[in-house]
């Protein structure tokens, strides 16, 4: 209709025939790369996140003491 230069119906077949037999290696390693993700997640930045989150929660409480006087 437009003319477009690709063909659109031509170019997923051919992902199609190009990526089924290689789909299941691709999920394995995307479930590999998200699991190592996730172990390093609870060791390293877990434990840090953990601590900004208390820093900030005692931030704010302070602050809410403080301001606490204020109120008329």
């Amino acid at each position: 209709m437009f003319g477009y230069t690709i063909d659109l119906k031509h170019l997923g077949r051919q992902m199609r025939t190009t990526m089924t037999p290689h789909w299941r290696a691709w999920a394995g390693a995307f479930f590999v790369a998200t699991a190592l993700f996730s172990i390093q997640y609870d060791e390293v930045l877990a434990p840090t996140v953990g601590k900004l989150s208390q820093a900030w929660s005692n931030t704010a409480l302070d602050l809410g003491k403080k301001l606490s006087g204020f109120a008329l």
